[in-house]
């Protein structure tokens, strides 16, 4: 045999070991790259998790406490009214909002309100009363009147609202008239407990805006009824607060 071919004989399988490794050693760095990339995506993703979870936990737990004091706002104005001779009044109610101090210690809420629960037989003369009620302000409410007009059963009236430098647009509003909101108010009376209105509700003063609101119900003689026939029976409003989901 010739000495030249020898030589291309032995070199063949050595370049064909050469070029195996080196594809070897490609197809392993690919397969090593990609795994790196896995494990750095992965890493990158659940960093992202952890770090978006615990945001939103704290979302959640400052959210769950601005309700947990707006909710205590409203149980001591019903405790008012429980600890009062008679029902709460215009005048107890404003002094006792005038001492929470809204603005510094509940930034983020925007009104208080109480509802009065009119049967349409003491409509007239529930009418006549706040119109004549000058126990906060000198000059009464002469315009004082139940809207929408038109007679219904009974009515979900906004009578008075705090602070007093919020417009009165929406004094005298029968909120029953919009049928969630009326089975809210209902399911309220009934339960005797604090309910959250679940509907937004858009605010235009001082800028338009989109707030929230929760209200506990009041019954004449100012304990809880021991059953529903009795809550209904006794009923006579509610207080309610509205508050922005963020301050």
């Amino acid at each position: 045999m010739h000495p030249s071919s020898t030589r291309s004989f032995t070199a063949s399988p050595r370049r064909a070991t050469l070029a195996a490794t080196w594809s070897a050693g490609v197809v392993l760095s690919f397969v090593v790259g990609l795994l790196l990339y896995q494990f750095a995506h992965q890493a990158v993703e659940d960093d992202a998790r952890r770090r978006f979870d615990s945001v939103a936990q704290l979302a959640r737990e400052r959210v769950s406490a601005a309700i947990a004091s707006y909710a205590r706002v409203v149980r001591g104005l019903a405790a008012l009214h429980t600890a009062g001779d008679g029902p709460l009044t215009r005048l107890r109610f404003h002094r006792y909002v005038a001492t929470l101090d809204l603005p510094r210690e509940f930034p983020a809420l925007e009104a208080v309100s109480f509802i009065a629960h009119v049967p349409d037989a003491a409509r007239d003369a529930f009418v006549a009363s706040v119109r004549t009620d000058r126990s906060v302000d000198p000059a009464g409410n002469p315009g004082f009147d139940i809207s929408p007009p038109g007679r219904r059963p009974s009515y979900e009236v906004i009578t008075w609202v705090e602070p007093p430098n919020l417009p009165v647009t929406r004094l005298g509003v029968d909120i029953a008239i919009n049928p969630k909101v009326a089975a809210t108010v209902a399911q309220a009376r009934d339960s005797g407990l604090i309910a959250a209105s679940g509907h937004p509700v858009r605010i235009d003063y001082p800028k338009p805006r989109i707030v929230l609101g929760m209200r506990e119900p009041l019954y004449l003689g100012g304990a809880l009824p021991a059953t529903v026939e009795e809550r209904r029976t006794r009923y006579f409003g509610s207080i309610g607060i509205a508050f922005r989901s963020r301050s």
